[in-house]
């Protein structure tokens, strides 16, 4: 969880600042203290609206939706994030896009997208997906909205039984086995010990952020001159 002098870096320093989500059942963090986290970023978020995304994960779905339960669930704070969530569900989002950069907290793979594709199709009513100012992200996030289903399956190798896993659950294996095709990604999900960034076909990349109890960061520099900085990361080909 970023302490608050990385929460004054962040906010005074970065253009604009993305949570990757699991802002819940941190095995290092108090319950309590967990709650007051949240909050600070919901109120970070909402004072400064252009410079804030906040990404859902995994262990925050589970106290939105219960049906997609998983470990660390903490009954006692059910109803203090399902109240913080709903006075604020117009910031929160299942993924974000820059450039060429996709986040979602676990990852979005080609089979998923395909399945995502088939769906939004079926949705024109509902959703214009032909419209060419809409991004991966924007598909993603209306998904999301109608809670269409497969975005929550978990894979086999996170113990789900879905061969496809979604984007809160996709497992860094998975991910590599079947990236989406055409951008890069960043995620969480996956606990590492360091950051890791694997280069793919195109120029594209992934990278691995979480680092569990650490703070932790990804900079990312937009510049067409420059490339993305980050002293802590190490490229795995």
């Amino acid at each position: 969880f970023p302490s608050h002098d990385t929460f004054r870096f962040i906010k005074d320093k970065m253009d604009k600042v993305v949570f990757v989500g699991d802002y819940m059942d941190s095995f290092f963090v108090q319950p309590y203290e967990q709650m007051e986290n949240l909050r600070e970023i919901v109120m970070l978020a909402n004072a400064f609206p252009d410079k804030f995304e906040l990404l859902l994960g995994n262990h925050d779905i589970h106290y939105i939706y219960p049906e997609y339960r998983c470990s660390g669930f903490k009954p006692e704070l059910w109803s203090q994030f399902k109240d913080v969530y709903q006075e604020n569900k117009k910031i929160f989002k299942a993924a974000y896009m820059f450039g060429d950069f996709l986040v979602t907290h676990a990852g979005l793979t080609q089979g998923m997208w395909k399945i995502c594709e088939k769906k939004l199709k079926e949705s024109k009513r509902l959703y214009d997906y032909t419209d060419p100012e809409k991004t991966i992200a924007d598909h993603i996030n209306f998904l999301f909205e109608i809670h269409f289903e497969p975005l929550f399956y978990a894979g086999f190798a996170r113990g789900g039984i879905s061969p496809t896993p979604g984007i809160f659950w996709a497992d860094k294996s998975e991910l590599i086995k079947d990236p989406m095709k055409g951008c890069s990604q960043i995620v969480g999900h996956t606990p590492l010990r360091k950051k890791e960034m694997r280069a793919l076909e195109g120029g594209h990349t992934l990278w691995f952020i979480d680092l569990m109890n650490q703070d932790a960061w990804e900079i990312i520099d937009t510049d067409p001159e420059t490339n993305v900085y980050s002293p802590n990361t190490r490229s795995v080909s």
